[in-house]
């Protein structure tokens, strides 16, 4: 109640999600992570309070599915090729978005 009371999301949400700066691959073979599923539900509850607060009514959510490279990011050298993973991130995130209709 407190988060929602006091509304600290605004309209843009960079959607990164790592664990001490080491990356979490969306999938591994063709299958969600125990860490993946964990930040979708985080998600999914973050954007039903977003949505469902009155200040919310009518606004755009700017959000961006950031998987890092593996050069000169977060990814690991045994980490699949960002751009994919992105891509299938961003439909996660549009199920999230769904999931959180208040």
């Amino acid at each position: 109640t407190r988060l929602r009371d006091q509304n600290p999301i605004k309209n843009g949400w960079k959607f990164r999600f790592n664990g001490h700066h080491a990356q979490i691959p969306v999938r591994v073979e063709g299958r969600k992570t125990r860490e993946m599923r964990a930040f979708l539900d985080f998600v999914t509850a973050v954007l039903r309070v977003w949505r469902s607060h009155p200040a919310n009514q009518g606004s755009t959510l700017f959000a961006c599915p950031e998987v890092g490279p593996i050069t000169d990011g977060y990814g690991l050298s045994h980490d699949p090729p960002s751009w994919p993973q992105a891509v299938v991130l961003a439909r996660d995130l549009a199920a999230c978005w769904k999931a959180a209709k208040p």
